[in-house]
């Protein structure tokens, strides 16, 4: 332009001129020459151009914060106008607030939920903020969501619980706490530890309780099943558990337990845990009955130490499935009583599902337990090592066994059939000085009580069988009390420590004085006292008040016609 008015110039002078020069100089003014470096020379150093606005539309000033932004790492007031919805999604009511709220701290907004790093305060918030005093500056305050938090938890599990996702339980453990098993009562106790760290103690997951027993009167309810609600609480009582030595009487501890229920949930498996050695100086078929006839329950026999009687723990468990042998038996013990029908299904194959987090992986409710669901989960066989049935040395069969003979007037008919049955006996046991010792006293008067073989006698089976047939009739009246108190003597001499203390009594019940001295010295050692009916008809001429009464307890005595029966209650060559 500036080119083209000085070829008008050129042309003509004068008025067209000053006409081109006045258009210039608006040209100029209108459109000034661009700065190439993008600078403007007129700004001070440090100076940043404004920021563009950032009003949605609609924006209304009357509607903008009065507040001035202050200094510092919170950030700036929010407009209004975010602040200003009808959407109710979350189904509360969003409303302003004229409360001062007094504290310091980051604030984070979002999805309506307010945290703070100190100040006063809690979860859920109101609408509008006003000023505060003196900083002019404004945050959330919030109340009732965390509040709500256990409540909603403790929902949840309720209903993880009913659905059985996380195989709630309750095990009540039975223990034997008698003298022959004293030196493996420790490892009883952790291994009832160890089966508790595999549980999940919590009111609406695992419950456990325990059952303490020893003699015929001596079972105790030491923990309440569901009593402790954590690991803690549970833990520091399993430490407490007493010892309470005497004989072993785990029948009746079976009856105690299948009567003390008291804190089993509904619709929840009962699981009975029985850790003994198996013998029991009492009857356990009527007991074991009796809980296993519990509803919805399960029974598991567990043995610890080198010397068992599997046999009375398949007698206990009515399923060799459930006698688990071994201290490292704890992690088959925990898989059986967490096994549930919930768990069952969640371990079946199934396909990827497109609303899963993460697919393809289920997560039960303990972490290490984790695996992925297109695998075949099984559990691994238990080792050999742990469940075969081996002979244990005959030293480990530690039995002292008396045997009385009547040979008094009165069974002169069946006093052979005496001799036979106890023949029978000692020719099924281990017997060895460090095995089992038998000792034989033959009576009838009063004068006549004979030591046939002492405990300490170190007799062969053959030698003590030869014995018995070879013992006479003698005749007289029945005094059975002597040949009692004559039997604890040997006893009492010849005691050996740990070793199992069992009496087999022959006679009719008919004893011209009063039993009770001679039986309470045979019990305070701990013998075990087992009466057999003599008699040619099935309990005909047989007094079974006395019977019964010199037994250990009712179910002790026995006909002379079961007595194949009474032999699995004394130590066997094939058990030992």
């Amino acid at each position: 332009m500036f080119y083209f008015s000085v070829i008008i110039l050129q042309k003509d002078h004068g008025y067209n001129f000053f006409l081109l020069l006045c258009l210039a100089t608006v040209v100029i003014c209108q459109y000034p020459i661009e700065n190439s470096d993008d600078i403007l020379p007129y700004s001070p150093p440090g100076y940043v151009p404004p920021m563009p606005p950032t009003d949605p539309p609609g924006y209304d000033s009357e509607m903008v914060y009065k507040t001035t932004p202050s200094t510092g790492l919170r950030a700036p007031p929010v407009p209004t106008w975010t602040k200003e919805s009808t959407d109710q999604s979350l189904g509360q009511q969003v409303e302003e607030s004229n409360d001062e709220v007094q504290g310091s701290g980051d604030v984070v907004v979002g999805s309506g939920r307010v945290e703070e790093s100190s100040g006063e305060g809690s979860g859920s918030f109101e609408g509008s903020a006003d000023e505060g005093s003196g900083s002019g500056e404004e945050f959330f305050e919030g109340s009732g969501a965390q509040d709500d938090f256990p409540e909603i938890m403790h929902a949840l599990d309720g209903e993880a619980a009913v659905l059985g996702v996380n195989c709630p339980s309750d095990t009540i453990f039975i223990i034997d706490a008698t003298s022959s098993v004293s030196s493996v009562f420790k490892q009883y106790i952790t291994f009832l530890e160890k089966v508790i760290e595999g549980l999940d103690i919590q009111p609406t997951v695992d419950h456990v309780g325990a059952i303490i027993y020893s003699s015929e009167k001596k079972q105790r309810v030491k923990i309440r099943l569901g009593e402790h609600k954590n690991m803690g609480s549970l833990m520091k009582a399993v430490d407490n558990l007493p010892f309470f030595s005497g004989i072993t009487a785990t029948g009746q501890a079976l009856k105690f337990a299948a009567s003390h229920t008291e804190g089993r949930r509904e619709n929840i498996t009962l699981n009975y845990v029985v850790l003994t050695d198996g013998y029991s100086y009492d009857i356990i078929e009527s007991g074991a009955r009796l809980l296993r006839a519990v509803p919805n329950s399960v029974v598991y026999a567990v043995t610890i130490g080198e010397i068992y009687l599997k046999k009375e723990f398949e007698l206990i468990s009515g399923n060799p499935d459930n006698v688990l042998i071994g201290s490292m038996s704890y992690g088959t013990l925990v898989k059986r009583i967490k096994q549930c029908e919930a768990r069952v299904k969640a371990l079946e194959h199934r396909n990827e599902h497109p609303n899963l987090v993460r697919p393809g992986e289920f997560l039960s409710d303990r972490f290490q337990h984790r695996g992925k669901v297109d695998e075949n989960v099984e559990t691994k066989p238990v080792k050999e090592d742990y469940v075969r049935e081996d002979k244990l040395p005959v030293k480990d069969c530690l039995y002292d066994v008396g045997i009385i003979f009547d040979s008094s007037g009165s069974l002169e008919k069946n006093f052979q059939k005496q001799l036979s049955l106890a023949s029978q006996l000692v020719e099924q046991m281990p017997i060895a000085q460090n095995a089992t010792r038998v000792g034989i006293v033959q009576f009838a008067g009063k004068t006549k009580v004979r030591v046939l073989v002492d405990f300490v006698q170190n007799k062969t089976a053959n030698d003590i069988v030869t014995t018995i047939e070879k013992s006479p009739f003698y005749s007289g009246t029945t005094f059975t009390n002597h040949a009692l108190i004559r039997m604890a003597e040997l006893f009492r001499k010849a005691d050996r420590e740990k070793a199992k203390k069992q009496l087999l009594l022959f006679t009719d019940g008919y004893s011209a004085e009063d039993t009770a001295e001679g039986i309470e010295a045979l019990k305070s050692q701990g013998v075990v006292v087992y009466t057999v009916g003599i008699s040619t008809d099935k309990s005909a001429g047989l007094n079974m008040r006395e019977l019964h009464g010199m037994a250990t307890t009712p179910e002790h005595y026995y006909d002379s016609s079961d007595f194949f029966e009474l032999l699995k209650h004394f130590p066997a060559l094939q058990y030992c």
